[in-house]
């Protein structure tokens, strides 16, 4: 449920001009990291670093869905995940780690995890129903 809201978060946010940098306003090199301090980009970050929460919990209660299951296979995109993930909650001397560098890189990545937190939002949603009698 937090990384669906986090993800509601930063769709509200996107779409406020207040939400975002201005384009007009930023150098293009300057850009990226304005958005990622962005109302915008911190819901971004919170809504990623949850999702890799959600795919450990996934994993670790056996639940089964062949589209998820296949999504989450992708190591790539799991590990540049990961690494945003612990870059987000861990403390970092740089804005900006390495290790994070990739996963903005990486043009079906955002992709990727839209698919992947609709797929969740859905079957958890269902399992959800499931366990408490609501059909």
């Amino acid at each position: 449920m937090a990384m669906s809201l986090a993800r509601s978060e930063f769709n509200k946010h996107l779409k406020d001009p207040k939400g975002h940098p201005d384009e007009a306003r930023v150098a293009d090199d300057q850009l990226g990291m304005e958005f990622l301090f962005s109302k915008a980009g911190i819901m971004m970050s919170y809504w990623y670093g949850m999702l890799y929460v959600v795919i450990d919990g996934w994993k670790q209660t056996g639940l089964v869905d062949a589209g998820i299951d296949e999504m989450i296979k992708s190591p790539g995109k799991r590990k540049e995940l990961l690494d945003f993930r612990n870059g987000l909650f861990h403390f970092q001397k740089d804005l900006l780690p390495a290790k994070q560098q990739s996963l903005f890189a990486d043009r079906t990545f955002v992709q990727w995890v839209i698919a992947l937190s609709d797929a969740f939002r859905e079957r958890l949603i269902v399992e959800m129903r499931r366990i408490t009698g609501e059909v």
